[in-house]
């Protein structure tokens, strides 16, 4: 008997979560809180949202408020980067360390 969706319990905490190729659509402000409940109540450690439908890295760089409440998260937080060769880019950089962290941390990845 297959298990319906409205079944299931909510999680209490998930080590690693790939939400990657999903399709999700949202501006970098009204997309902080959804982040924010998944790392800060500690439901997820480690955050993958690589390859939807997000706005390019180089935007989140022009708000720098905003772009420091994601780069709060440290390498917990990925947008799936990991492939690229560090440039010496601090900015860049960060989110290129942290896709790689999420790939080691969950599928046990070496880089």
């Amino acid at each position: 008997m297959p298990v319906l969706i409205a079944e299931l319990k909510p999680l209490t905490q998930v080590f690693a979560l790939d939400l990657s190729l999903n399709q999700i659509r949202a501006n970098w402000q009204d997309f902080l809180p959804v982040v924010k409940s998944f790392l800060n109540g500690n439901v997820v450690q480690y955050l993958d949202l690589s390859m939807n439908c997000l706005p390019a890295l180089e935007s989140l760089q022009k708000d720098t408020v905003l772009l420091d409440k994601y780069k709060s998260f440290g390498e917990r937080l990925s947008f799936g980067l990991d492939g690229n060769p560090l440039n010496h880019n601090k900015e860049i950089d960060h989110w290129i360390q942290a896709a790689r962290k999420f790939k080691q941390v969950a599928y046990g990845y070496e880089y």
